[in-house]
């Protein structure tokens, strides 16, 4: 079975894009991903790549083909106008390439690390799957934004599955904002009613769908006889890095937000395989367009305590210089991690401390 994919990203997720797409290419031997370009700049770059996977649409295309979306531009929020987009663009690729029986849409800040192919199986009859937030004690208070996240959702091209996607169009063009309002947040918080609406969507219970900070404290984590991450003996299929900051091409931050807490194992197995993965990306962009200046954090960036912060060791040194004052403990002979209150104390017993 060929798997189909879509995403939409600009050149401040370029690289995490690519990321994504470098990671489907280790774990998923015959796919397709749809790359909604959010601009021309990605577009010409992700075509002289000339990645066989990938195929691009330039995001006007999906404009001109969907007035009624295009119309919300003058009325929404940037981000906003990106989330009432979604939908949209599903739509769109299920529309033009009437061949795929069943489309995979992800964000463009996943990485994948090990078979999707599980996914479908789990499917069975259904047509469409969702995913839960499967929020940690601590943070159940956030399922005001929705209980279920749209990281990834599974559409099958069939009369009901495009059902519930018409429905979602057509509520995200009626209403989609930033804040939490009548139960409704952004294009996420309308999944909150579809598996009672809809008897096709399935609501996956592996708990390898979707590791993400606001969960990542839920597991116990290990490495299976293949070499995967898995959280209580499932293989993580993927992480969600949302809000994952990059500083410097030396320096990340794997989430700014204080509520956050990171297992020591966590940053190991899913947040290192990652930087790598981002500075793949960037030497790959570099290699075709010269200095890429795109994706890194787009202001000043004040380290708080109560945050972690990844860096290569070359750079430890001088961070500690001009102020970093956490305790810094060593992953490997590459990264150390400044421990802010967000690392837990786990980290000091199974990392060396520097």
């Amino acid at each position: 079975m060929r798997h189909h994919f879509c995403t939409y990203f600009d050149r401040n997720y370029l690289t995490r894009g690519l990321a994504l797409i470098d990671s489907l290419n280790r774990h998923c031997k015959d796919f397709t991903i749809y790359v909604v370009c959010m601009d021309e700049y990605t577009r010409v770059i992700l075509n002289e790549l000339n990645i066989p996977s990938v195929r691009t649409i330039p995001f006007h295309e999906i404009e001109r083909k969907d007035p009624d979306l295009a119309a919300c531009r003058r009325t929404r929020k940037v981000v906003e106008y990106i989330w009432t987009s979604t939908p949209a663009i599903i739509g769109y690729v299920l529309d033009r390439f009437p061949e795929i029986e069943r489309l995979v849409y992800v964000d463009a800040d996943l990485f994948f690390f090990s078979d999707p192919s599980v996914i479908h199986e789990e499917m069975g009859s259904k047509t469409v799957l969702i995913h839960g937030h499967r929020f940690n004690e601590r943070n159940k208070h956030l399922e005001r934004h929705g209980i279920f996240n749209v990281g990834l959702l599974v559409f099958s091209n069939t009369t009901c599955a495009r059902e519930v996607l018409r429905d979602w169009r057509l509520k995200c063009l009626a209403w989609c904002h930033d804040y939490v309002e009548d139960g409704k947040f952004g294009d996420q918080g309308y999944l909150d009613e579809w598996p009672e609406r809809f008897p096709q969507v399935l609501v996956t219970q592996n708990h390898g769908v979707g590791v993400a900070p606001w969960n990542q404290e839920n597991y116990h984590y290990s490495v299976n006889e293949r070499g995967e991450p898995c959280v209580d003996g499932a293989p993580i299929i993927f992480y969600h890095y949302h809000s994952f900051t990059i500083v410097h091409p030396e320096v990340f931050v794997p989430a700014p937000d204080p509520a956050w807490q990171f297992p020591a194992e966590c940053v190991r197995l899913c947040f290192i395989p990652y930087i790598e993965g981002i500075r793949r990306a960037h030497a790959r962009v570099e290699s075709v367009v010269g200095e890429f200046p795109f994706g890194y954090a787009s202001h000043s960036f004040s380290f708080s305590l109560n945050q972690v912060v990844l860096s290569s060791a070359v750079l430890a040194g001088q961070l500690q210089k001009i102020g970093l004052s956490q305790p810094v403990a060593a992953i490997d002979n590459k990264w150390v991690v400044f421990q802010g209150g967000q690392w837990r104390a786990e980290a000091m017993k199974r990392l060396q401390v520097a």
